[in-house]
């Protein structure tokens, strides 16, 4: 057997990823459906915030990527470049 690292195709949800970039971004998306799915409706004790100040996200913030990174990614709903499935505008 072979020593080192290989990119290997990885089916995720029945989509196919042949890049480690899009292997990425199904990972991404996959894991911030399971975070929405198990986060509770209200993350702090008691229904309140941490400071009066501040109010909770509503919900997972999406990590931030650059505008370069952003055209490179393609929605795996409608195929176009420049977001992801779940804030597909189709």
């Amino acid at each position: 057997m072979a020593s080192g690292w290989a990119l290997h195709a990885h089916n995720c949800s029945g989509v196919q990823s042949s890049t480690l970039k899009e292997a990425i971004q199904v990972a991404l998306e996959e894991e911030y459906s399971h975070r929405q799915a198990r986060t509770p409706a209200s993350a702090w004790p008691g229904g309140s915030t941490p400071s009066a100040n501040r109010t909770a996200p509503s919900g997972p913030v999406p990590m931030e990527l650059g505008l370069a990174e952003q055209q490179d990614i393609r929605c795996y709903s409608c195929g176009r470049l420049g977001h992801m499935k779940r804030a597909c505008p189709a």
